[in-house]
């Protein structure tokens, strides 16, 4: 049998991917319509109402580096982090096959990729908008869970409004992703790895740094 927690953290990347990269796929069929702002929110309410969906029964994850942060800062078995990573990367391969079924081969709009007709040094920039982006929503993260006043709705906002501020910001270069899976999933789809090596390092490198700075303001 499942445990529920392993079958929410599926149920969260899986809407987190298909609502986010839906909406990406949305706005570049149908002439810009939602918006590059409007695709940042999307990012960010779909986190919001899924950590206050999903909080209570699997600490509301949906994101490997978030796993990965939390292991290193004590508060995860091994065993845990590597069912939390499958079921979301389950999730999120499960999420850009029913995009794919719906779009055909639109569905690559929603790949993750740096915007290398922005600038030769596009993937470099990427690279550390990935990285920094992670740190500061693994920063923010830690403090929402320990925040004594901090309810599941305020964690909520506050995690959603950085995920926006992340994608609005970081969206046109790197794509915004700060999330291996929510790249991998589309990527493994598509059978497109093209830069993939930069949302599966980048994140990693965030989580790291991300717990360092929450550590290091505790003391």
């Amino acid at each position: 049998m499942i445990h529920k927690k392993y079958f929410a953290e599926f149920i969260g990347t899986f809407f987190l991917v298909f609502i986010g990269d839906g909406a990406i796929i949305i706005n570049a069929l149908f002439g810009n319509i939602i918006g590059h702002i409007g695709v940042a929110l999307t990012f960010g309410f779909i986190i919001f109402i899924m950590i206050f969906s999903c909080n209570e029964i699997s600490g509301a994850h949906f994101n490997p580096a978030v796993t990965i942060a939390l292991y290193i800062s004590n508060k995860f078995k091994i065993k845990e982090v590597i069912l939390y990573i499958i079921s979301q990367l389950f999730g999120a391969v499960t999420a850009s096959e029913v995009l794919s079924i719906m779009f055909g081969k639109n569905s690559h709009f929603a790949i993750t990729v740096p915007a290398v007709a922005f600038s030769k040094q596009a993937v470099p920039i990427s690279l550390i908008l990935e990285v920094l982006f992670t740190c500061l929503l693994i920063f923010v993260i830690m403090s929402a869970r320990n925040h004594p006043d901090a309810g599941t709705g305020l964690k909520g906002l506050v995690i959603g409004m950085t995920v926006f501020l992340g994608a609005l910001v970081a969206g046109p270069v790197s794509g915004g992703s700060f999330n291996p899976v929510r790249s991998l999933g589309p990527a493994i789809v598509s059978a497109d790895y093209r830069y993939i090596w930069i949302y599966i390092l980048a994140p990693m490198i965030g989580a790291l740094l991300g717990v360092s700075l929450y550590i290091f303001e505790d003391y």
